[in-house]
């Protein structure tokens, strides 16, 4: 993976967080940005693509970001 302060002039220091099924990976920053974003990186093109959260309203010291969660109010 290319170094992402080299890509994108970001300092920021970043977790993984899980792959997708189309085998792009997920970084998001560990501190919180304003406006948040994450990164999908896509290991056969070498490609990345910032993702950029507008709409949170109420910034904490973490935004948590899962991709595997789902909810659903169907009751069986």
């Amino acid at each position: 993976m290319p170094p992402l302060a080299d890509r994108f002039g970001m300092s920021y220091k970043f977790a993984f967080r899980g792959i997708l099924g189309n085998g792009e990976m997920i970084l998001t920053p560990i501190t919180t940005p304003k406006p948040f974003f994450f990164l999908c990186y896509n290991p056969e093109g070498g490609e990345f693509r910032k993702i950029v959260i507008d709409d949170i309203v109420y910034y904490s010291d973490i935004v948590q970001v899962f991709f595997d969660h789902a909810e659903s109010y169907m009751v069986l």
